[in-house]
């Protein structure tokens, strides 16, 4: 029997990388792909103090946050399983986003400007293709190494309602080229000093030389705010429900938002 996995893309980048982000693949030194893969995991996973990532949040426990509100912290320290959980989906966006070149960290910077080797966030993208790299199949997954999930990835709210509903939403607003936003996660710790705002910039900045929209989905009022202010607009909200667990419905539900290149 044949693999239909993919062979791996590598875009053209007509913007000039800044001296605080570096582009990633499989090639890259494990210890730096790990530092990301934790950063963007920890920010995923969420905390007492920051919010998680909403849907997964939601996903993994309707109960798990503040007011029930899946833009908001925990309740509760986060446990072993909902971390793993995450660390499986971001090393999952992680690795078919460095295996067509497309994953991008962004390092600290000192006192006068210049770059540290400390991650404070990164985001793997997919770049425009025909081969619907958001939704591999099994041959991918192989083809990418992971591990089997663990089994709280494997349950209906993840499998029968956010899945399908990001894959409509997908097909719905992003069916013609462009470049999708998998993951995009910011050191908490390190919110407030315009680093996420420096990584959007740059990844809009691709956007725009290759005259093509970006996509993304993302949950919540700042989320929604700081898309919004990088030029994205909701073309969508999704309320997500499952039998007579608690619904992802508040700020709109699953956001879908597009921002069109700029000339």
């Amino acid at each position: 029997m044949g693999c239909c996995a993919t062979s791996p893309l590598n875009p053209d980048l007509p913007v000039r990388l800044p001296g605080n982000i570096k582009r990633l693949n499989t090639n890259s030194d494990p210890a730096l792909l790990k530092q990301v893969e934790d950063v963007m995991t920890k920010s995923f996973t969420g905390s007492t103090t920051h919010s998680p990532e909403g849907g997964l949040a939601w996903c993994f426990d309707p109960d798990g946050s503040v007011d029930d509100d899946y833009s908001k912290p925990l309740k509760a320290p986060p446990s072993k399983e909902r971390e793993a959980v995450m660390r499986f989906v971001i090393k999952f966006s992680m690795a078919i986003s460095a295996k067509h070149n497309s994953l991008f960290a962004l390092f600290e910077e000192d006192e006068y400007g210049k770059a540290t080797d400390v991650v404070v966030g990164a985001s793997a993208l997919l770049p425009p293709n025909n081969s619907n790299l958001h939704d591999p199949g099994i041959c991918e997954f192989i083809s990418l190494g992971l591990t089997s999930p663990p089994p709280e990835v494997m349950q209906p709210r993840m499998d029968k309602v956010l899945s399908p509903a990001m894959k409509e939403g997908h097909k719905k607003w992003a069916h013609d080229p462009h470049w999708y936003v998998f993951c995009f996660a910011m050191d908490a710790e390190k919110q407030g000093k315009g680093y996420g705002r420096k990584l959007m910039e740059f990844i809009c900045s691709i956007a725009d030389a290759t005259e093509l929209p970006l996509y993304l989905e993302t949950h919540g009022p700042r989320n929604r705010r700081f898309y919004e202010n990088n030029g994205y607009e909701v073309k969508e909200g999704k309320n997500l429900k499952w039998k007579e667990d608690k619904p992802l419905d508040k700020h709109g539900g699953c956001l879908m938002m597009v921002r069109s290149p700029k000339k």
